[in-house]
């Protein structure tokens, strides 16, 4: 996960981008990665772990009404945490991530949604294995899914491009 992390933190850094982040099953576990870089304060903005239905509700308020029909563990849970999290903290970017921690009669269902205000991907994984296996699998694909997503989307900070063409331009 080093490799690819230190690859967003440049990406992050070169484009002048922010990110944060809403995780559900991984507790806090993608924060604490991404956060090992050295400089991550520069583009890192906060994370919230969104464990319970409650906490979905109250710190990135969505309608608990809204949870209830679609399933914590849900597509639109899922985008809907992306969305309100990009709002509370004011990023370019955020991540979501909301599943099962282990499987049992739920095939160990995992969402994990990434965006900005104008792009937005989910993806669907299932995991098999110990809920710390499977913590770190989801993280690690997170990581994964996330870097491919910047490479993709040749995003940039609006008010960096401007900076720089002030600069080029000296105006």
């Amino acid at each position: 996960m080093n490799g690819d992390t230190k690859e967003i933190s440049k990406i992050l850094s070169e484009r002048g981008l922010t990110i944060s982040t809403c995780e559900s099953c991984t507790a806090g576990g993608l924060s604490y990665e991404l956060t090992k870089i050295r400089g991550s304060s520069n583009w890192f903005i906060g994370g919230l772990i969104t464990y319970s239905n409650f906490s979905k509700s109250k710190l990135l308020g969505i309608n608990i009404s809204f949870i209830n029909i679609y399933g914590a563990v849900s597509i639109k849970v899922s985008q809907e945490m992306v969305r309100s999290c990009l709002n509370k903290f004011k990023s370019d970017i955020s991540v979501s991530i909301t599943g099962y921690a282990e499987k049992n009669d739920n095939d160990g269902l995992v969402y994990i949604s990434i965006g900005t205000r104008y792009e937005l991907e989910t993806f669907k994984i299932n995991v098999t294995d110990s809920r710390e296996l499977n913590r770190n699998f989801i993280i690690k694909k997170t990581i994964e899914f996330l870097l491919k997503f910047l490479k993709k989307n040749k995003i940039i900070n609006k008010n960096a491009w401007f900076n720089w063409y002030m600069y080029v331009f000296r105006f």
